[in-house]
């Protein structure tokens, strides 16, 4: 028969020297306190590690993710965006656009800037002009 937190026999705390001895149910006392401090650490830092990835993401309701091109499909979009317009020269570049799979931005020759979507076989799929206040948002 073990002893629980709800047994009625108690032992008294002895003190050997300066130390003192708990009780079966001081110590189950301290396990359960330890352990639920524990526990609760655990949920507070898994709830504050998932929000802060939630929050850190980069997408807002459009789905747009706002993460540039990298690697070789960089130079595939490049190539694709800058051979369709015939002139230019990438200024920005998104993956996960809400328009379209990816999407470069082309500074053209006089200065103006235009986007071009293309899907994710590198053909292009849009083409916008950004008006002037567009153009200078990242400014």
């Amino acid at each position: 028969m073990g002893l629980t937190p709800s047994s009625s026999f108690h032992l008294p705390s002895v003190e050997r020297g300066a130390v003192a001895i708990p009780t079966p149910e001081q110590r189950w006392d301290e396990q359960a306190t330890k352990y639920g401090t524990i526990g609760a650490t655990a949920l507070a830092l898994a709830g504050g590690s998932t929000a802060i990835a939630v929050a850190g993401s980069g997408d807002d309701d459009t789905g747009d993710s706002e993460a540039p091109i990298t690697g070789s499909a960089l130079e595939q979009a490049e190539a694709a965006a800058l051979e369709h317009l015939g002139e230019g020269t990438v200024s920005d570049t998104e993956v996960g656009d809400e328009e379209s799979y990816y999407e470069v931005e082309v500074t053209l020759d006089d200065g103006s800037e235009t986007d071009v979507q293309l899907n994710r076989d590198f053909d292009v799929v849009g083409e916008e002009p950004e008006s002037g206040s567009e153009a200078n948002d990242d400014d």
